[in-house]
C-alpha cells in the first residue's frame, strides 16, 4: 500500500512531481490534507473525480499545455483508476481507447474530430463519384477513392502532432497495466460431452473499446 497526501488545491503537482516511482506500482492509500469526515472509498473516487477535472481544464488543464509528458502521466493515472475500480468523469474518443488496445483508428474515428470530412467521405465512398463536382484538390477516381479516403483519415488521426500525444498517453497506462494484459484471450473451463472431465479452453473474448470506455467513464447515462 502507498500512501499519498494530498492538498486538494495543488492535486495535479501531487503525483505528477513525485520522485518516488515505487507509488505507480502499489495499491494507492489517498490522504487529503485539511479535510475531514471522507471514508477510504470515498476519498479515493473524489480523488480520482478531482484530477480529471483539474486535467481536462479548458484553459489551464494539461491538454493544453501539449507536453508530452503530461500525456504519459494522464495515461499512468487512468490505469490507476481502472485498478482501483473507480471511473473518471471524463468520457474519451473511441480512437483513444482503441490506442490503448493498440487496435488501428477506422473511419468512424473521424467523426469525433472532424464530423464534417467523416460525412463527406461517406459521401464519396457510398456513391459514384460522377455525381460529385470536381472540386477534389486530387484526381479522384471510383478505383481509388478508398486509397484517398484512407490517406485523409491517416492525415487527420496519425498525424506526428496527434501521435505522439496519442502514444504518450498509450505508454503511460501500459506502464501500469501492460499491453498483454487487457488484449490476452481468456481462458476459461469449459464444458465438455458427459462423461468427460470439464478441459480449460481458451476463448477469444478480448477486451473492445466499448468494455473499456465503461471500466474507465462507467456506462453511458441515457438522456430522458
Amino acid at each position: 500500500m502507498s500512501t499519498v497526501r494530498v492538498i486538494m488545491d495543488n492535486i495535479i503537482n501531487t503525483f505528477k512531481d513525485r520522485n518516488d516511482k515505487l507509488i505507480l506500482y502499489l495499491p494507492l492509500h489517498i490522504e487529503f490534507l485539511f479535510e475531514k469526515g471522507l471514508d477510504i472509498g470515498g476519498v479515493i473516487k473524489d480523488f480520482f473525480s478531482a484530477l480529471f477535472q483539474e486535467i481536462v481544464k479548458k484553459e489551464e488543464g494539461m491538454f493544453i499545455q501539449n507536453e508530452q509528458n503530461n500525456f504519459r502521466f494522464v495515461g499512468i493515472m487512468l490505469a490507476e483508476a481502472v485498478l482501483s475500480q473507480v471511473t473518471v468523469p471524463v468520457r474519451f474518443d473511441f480512437f483513444i481507447l482503441k490506442t490503448l488496445l493498440g487496435l488501428p483508428p477506422s473511419l468512424s474515428d473521424l467523426s469525433y474530430i472532424s464530423p464534417d470530412e467523416y460525412n463527406n467521405l461517406k459521401n464519396i465512398l457510398a456513391h459514384d463519384i460522377s455525381e460529385f463536382d470536381n472540386t477534389f484538390s486530387i484526381n479522384i477516381t471510383n478505383d481509388n477513392k478508398c486509397e484517398y479516403a484512407q490517406m485523409v483519415l491517416i492525415k487527420k488521426l496519425l498525424s506526428p502532432s496527434i501521435t505522439y500525444r496519442l502514444y504518450s498517453l498509450r505508454d503511460g497506462f501500459h506502464l501500469i497495466i501492460p499491453h498483454k494484459q487487457i488484449t490476452s484471450d481468456l481462458t476459461i473451463e469449459a464444458p465438455t460431452q458427459p462423461g468427460q472431465t470439464d478441459q480449460e479452453q481458451t476463448v477469444k473474448c478480448r477486451l473492445t473499446p466499448e468494455d473499456l470506455d465503461i471500466l474507465i467513464s462507467g456506462k453511458p447515462s441515457i438522456d430522458t
